[in-house]
Order: C-alpha cells, then sequence, then structure tokens
C-alpha cells in the first residue's frame, strides 16, 4: 500500500468537522452517523506530549497562555502540551463539555470513543471532569 493510498483509506474514515458551536466558540460536529463504540474519530499519535509546569509558562504571552488554558490538559501542576504547539492541533482539542456526554475518555486521554451512536450534524460533547478531576492547575 502506498502512502497516499494510506492516507486516502484513513481519510475514508473521516467523521467529524469543526464548527461555530452554540455552546461555546468551535465545536466538533458530525458529518455522518458515528456509532456507539466508534474510536477512530480523531488522529492518534499526533505526538509527544511533554509535561511542563505551571511555573514554565508564566512568561508567556497572554493569548498563548489562553490557548494552553482552554485546550491543554492538565493535572496538579503541570500542563501536558504535545511537541507539535499550536500550529498543528488535533481535532479532540475542540471538544466542547456537557453534563450529558456522546464522547467518553478512555485510559486518561489516549484516546477518545463515542458513548453513544452520534446523529450526523450533532457536536460531540465530553465531560471535562472526566480529564481533569483534580480541577486547573492554573487557577488560583
Amino acid at each position: 500500500m502506498t502512502i497516499a493510498d494510506r492516507v486516502l483509506a484513513d481519510m475514508a474514515q473521516t467523521y467529524v468537522q469543526l464548527k461555530p458551536s452554540p455552546i461555546s466558540g468551535v465545536g466538533v460536529f458530525a458529518i455522518r452517523d458515528i456509532p456507539k463504540g466508534c474510536k477512530n474519530i480523531f488522529t492518534r499519535d499526533t505526538g509527544e506530549w511533554m509535561k511542563i509546569p505551571v511555573e514554565k509558562l508564566k512568561g508567556l504571552p497572554t493569548e498563548v497562555r489562553d490557548m494552553i488554558d482552554n485546550y491543554c490538559l492538565f493535572d496538579e501542576g503541570f500542563f501536558y502540551l504535545e511537541d507539535t504547539g499550536f500550529k498543528k492541533m488535533d481535532l479532540a482539542s475542540f471538544l466542547n463539555h456537557s453534563t450529558s456526554p456522546n464522547m467518553m475518555v478512555v485510559n486518561d486521554g489516549e484516546y477518545f470513543e463515542s458513548s453513544r451512536d452520534i446523529a450526523l450534524g450533532e457536536e460531540l460533547l465530553l465531560r471535562y471532569d472526566d480529564l481533569w478531576p483534580a480541577g486547573h492547575p492554573g487557577q488560583d
């Protein structure tokens, strides 16, 4: 199989696109029906995750820090940033929060899985507490 064949086969499994969200900013929406248990909605292994102490981020421009706050995983005292930075982002970074999610976290965010059938046009939603149970490390 050529690289082009592999890319086209992967593209045939495209389920989502970004659109303005009525919940917040930009969201992830189904471009076709997604069955319950689907695990290949988002790209996996897009880069290496780096564990960065909150203190190291304090000197960054406010706009960049805001993006880190909004799009990066975190736990007590640390943020997890992809080594690709913000110049290449996974669509999963745009999942909005809901207390009635249709997506679930697997292996501490290693990947996401649909927790029920998701209809064409529906926004994919995640319960943020499933990713960040300890609270936000940058909060004062």
